[in-house]
């Protein structure tokens, strides 16, 4: 199966961000959030995450946890997603977020 093109990648997680996260992507501008999208899946990339569902939940957690979050020692479980088999990078994030918002550590809104 050949992979999208970026433009496609990126569109594909523009339109699925704002399904599933309608009030957070709503303060952007539709150019705004392509760059945060385009931004968001350059870190999961350079982290090995892959699979869509995992790129997916990337970009979810990264607009409650900030760009980069993976590289940021208050998610242990993040700095180790490299090292997470790829079928297994969703369930991880996902976890992960859900303790980091209980936990009440989350960021308010994006720089771009």
């Amino acid at each position: 199966m050949q992979r999208a093109s970026a433009e496609e990648w990126v569109d594909t997680h523009v339109a699925e961000l704002s399904r599933i996260a309608s009030d957070r992507v709503a303060p952007y501008s539709s150019e705004d959030l392509r760059a945060l999208v385009t931004r968001m899946l350059t870190h999961a990339d350079r982290a090995a995450i892959h699979p869509q569902e995992a790129t997916i939940a990337y970009c979810y957690a990264a607009l409650h946890l900030g760009v980069g979050f993976e590289d940021d020692m208050r998610y242990p479980w993040a700095v180790e997603l490299a090292q997470t088999p790829p079928q297994a990078q969703a369930n991880a994030i996902w976890a992960g977020l859900s303790e980091a918002i209980s936990k009440d550590v989350v960021v308010k809104e994006q720089t771009l």
